[in-house]
C-alpha cells in the first residue's frame, strides 16, 4: 500500500519532489527542543512518517491532498522548520508537505500596494525583493531569516514593527488554500458578514494549507530617527510606552527591557554596576569560549542571575526608532523624549537604536546556543492591558524565579496594551531534572499569567483535548474549535491532535 501511495504522489510532483531518505535529515526528523539540545525524531514518539513531498505550485498541493485524504494519510504542513509549537501528536501515518519550493512573487503592485506572494518565500528574501523596489511589509518577526511567509499567516505573527505596521493579520487581503477535500479557495475579506481569511490565520495547518496570501505593502521611510532612554524604573518604561501609544503616535519600535536584561546588554546606567554584573556582562561581550564558560555557570547555579533579578534596581533601557517621513519621524522622536524626561528618563542617543536595527537586519535564532549546551531555555509571550501590565509581569517573575532564570522585554504596544516576553533558561545536570524544572517553570508562568489577567500566546492543546474543567466549566474556545474543524476537515487529516483554544 505505502508503495502504492508513494508512486501516486510521484505521479503528481515528480521524483524530485518526492523524498523519503529526506524524513532522516535533521531538517525534518529532529529539531532544536526547548529541552535542551536535539529533539527526539518523530518515529521515536511512535509516528510512521511517509514522506517528504514538495509541490511546486497550489495545484500540485490540491492534488496531493485529494491523494492523502482517499488514503487516510495525515498530513502536516511545513514552512521552513522554525515552528516551536503544535507538532503531530498521532499515531497516525502522515506526510510532511514542504512548500519551500513555492516561493515565487506572484505579482507586486507598487501603485495599489499589494502584493501577491507564495508561502513558502522566506521572509528575508522576500523583504529583500520588496526592498529593491522601494516598498516594504514592515513585518519583521524574531526569526525573519529563515522563517516563511506561510508560517506567518499560521501563526498569526506579530513582526517587532507591528506598533507601527500592525500585525500580519492587518496585511491580509486574500488568502489562498487547500481545504480537506483538495479544493483551492480564496478568502477576500467581506465588506460585510464573517472574515474567513482569519480563521485560516492562526490556524497553525490545522484547517488547510495556505498556499499564497495577497497583503498590503507601504513605501520604504525616508527618515529614522533611532534612539535610546534610561528610565530608573519598569514602570517608569511601561508608562512612556502607554502614554506614546495612546497619544496616537506610530514609532516602528518601541521596546523596554527589564533590569537584568538591560545588564545583559551591557548597559549599566549612572550608577555603580553590582558585584558580578561583568560576568553576566561577557555573556554578550566576550568571546563565544567565554561566553560558553559564563553560561554554563549562571545556568549551573542560578543563583547570581535569581539573586539579580529578584534583588537589582536601577535604569532599564527603552530602545525607539521613530520612522516615516522627516517631519513625522523627528516629532515621532520629540514627543517620545518629552513623556521620558518627565519620568526621570535619561536621553542615550541613537546608539542604542542604531544596535537594534542591525540586530534587525541580522535575526537568527539566539537560542540555539544555550540549547546545544543542553540547557533548558525557552521564552513565553503574554498581553495584558496597560492597567495589569505592571501585575502580570510581577506576578510572572515571581512565579517562575525559583525554578529558573528570569528575564523580559516589553513590546508590541499599541493603545490598549502591550506584550512581555519572557525569557526562562535554566541548566540542571540531568535531562530528567530538565524536563521536570522545564515543566515546572512553564506551568508556573502560564498559570501566573492567566491569574494576573493576561492572554498567554500559547493556543495549542495536546491529544485528547481537555474540555471539562475541574471547577464544572467547559473550555468553549477549544469546543468551538473542534466544531469548526470537524465541519472543514472532517477527517482530520490536518495535523490530527492538536487543537486550537
Amino acid at each position: 500500500m505505502n508503495d502504492m501511495f508513494i508512486q501516486a504522489l510521484i505521479e503528481v510532483v515528480g521524483v524530485d519532489g518526492v523524498s523519503i531518505s529526506e524524513m532522516e535529515s535533521p531538517r525534518y526528523a529532529r529539531r532544536l527542543s526547548a529541552l535542551g539540545g536535539r529533539g527526539a525524531s518523530p518515529q521515536d514518539h511512535g509516528q510512521k512518517a511517509l514522506a517528504v513531498v514538495l509541490p511546486a505550485g497550489v495545484q500540485e498541493v490540491a492534488r496531493v491532498v485529494e491523494i492523502c485524504s482517499d488514503s487516510g494519510v495525515a498530513i502536516v504542513p511545513f514552512g521552513n522548520g522554525n515552528g516551536r509549537a503544535g507538532e503531530l501528536k498521532s499515531h497516525r501515518p502522515y506526510v510532511i508537505i514542504d512548500l519551500k519550493r513555492m516561493n515565487a512573487i506572484r505579482d507586486l503592485d507598487v501603485g495599489r500596494r499589494r502584493v501577491e506572494v507564495e508561502a513558502g518565500l522566506t521572509g528575508k528574501a522576500f523583504e529583500q525583493a520588496l526592498d529593491a523596489q522601494g516598498v516594504t511589509l514592515g513585518h519583521f518577526p524574531f526569526l525573519q531569516l529563515s522563517s516563511s511567509v506561510g508560517g506567518w499567516i499560521a501563526t498569526r505573527s506579530a513582526g517587532q514593527c507591528s506598533s507601527r505596521y500592525g500585525k500580519i493579520s492587518d496585511m491580509v487581503v486574500e488568502l489562498e488554500f487547500v481545504g480537506a477535500d483538495g479544493a483551492i479557495r480564496t478568502t477576500p475579506a467581506p465588506s460585510a458578514g464573517l472574515d474567513w481569511a482569519q480563521i485560516i490565520i492562526g490556524s497553525e495547518g490545522t484547517l488547510g494549507i495556505i498556499t499564497a496570501v495577497t497583503l498590503l505593502i507601504h513605501p520604504v521611510p525616508s527618515h529614522r530617527v533611532p534612539r535610546g532612554w534610561l528610565l530608573p524604573t519598569v514602570a517608569a518604561g511601561v508608562e512612556v510606552m502607554r502614554r506614546t501609544m495612546q497619544d496616537g503616535l506610530r514609532p516602528a519600535v518601541l521596546r523596554l527591557y527589564d533590569v537584568l536584561d538591560t545588564r545583559l546588554m551591557g548597559i549599566d546606567g549612572p550608577e555603580e554596576t553590582p558585584s558580578g554584573v561583568g560576568a553576566l556582562k561577557s555573556l554578550l561581550s566576550g568571546s563565544s569560549a567565554a561566553k560558553g564558560i559564563v553560561l554554563r555557570k549562571a545556568l549551573g547555579t542560578a543563583m547570581l542571575a535569581k539573586w539579580a533579578s529578584k534583588r537589582w534596581g536601577g535604569p532599564v533601557l527603552l530602545v525607539t526608532v521613530a520612522e516615516g517621513s522627516g517631519a513625522e519621524a523627528e516629532e515621532t522622536d520629540a514627543l517620545i523624549a518629552e513623556h521620558a524626561w518627565a519620568l526621570g528618563g535619561l536621553d542615550q542617543g541613537e546608539k542604542p537604536g542604531m544596535a537594534w536595527l542591525e540586530h534587525l537586519d541580522n535575526l537568527r535564532d539566539k537560542q540555539s546556543e544555550p540549547l546545544e549546551m543542553n540547557a533548558c531555555f525557552d521564552t513565553i509571550e503574554v498581553a495584558a492591558s496597560w492597567d495589569r501590565v505592571g501585575v502580570v509581569y510581577d506576578a510572572v517573575r515571581k512565579a517562575v524565579r525559583r525554578h529558573v532564570v528570569v528575564m523580559a522585554h516589553f513590546s508590541h504596544a499599541y493603545p490598549g496594551g502591550c506584550s512581555i516576553r519572557f525569557t526562562m533558561a535554566a541548566r540542571p545536570n540531568s535531562s530528567e531534572k530538565r524536563q521536570r524544572v522545564y515543566a515546572a517553570a512553564w506551568s508556573a508562568a502560564f498559570q501566573a499569567a492567566q491569574s494576573a489577567g493576561a492572554t498567554v500566546a500559547s493556543p495549542l492543546m495536546s491529544d485528547p483535548p481537555q474540555l471539562d474543567h475541574l471547577d464544572g466549566t467547559r473550555d468553549v474556545n477549544a469546543g468551538l474549535f473542534l466544531a469548526l474543524k470537524k465541519t472543514m476537515d472532517p477527517m482530520d487529516i490536518f495535523k490530527p491532535g492538536v487543537v486550537l483554544s
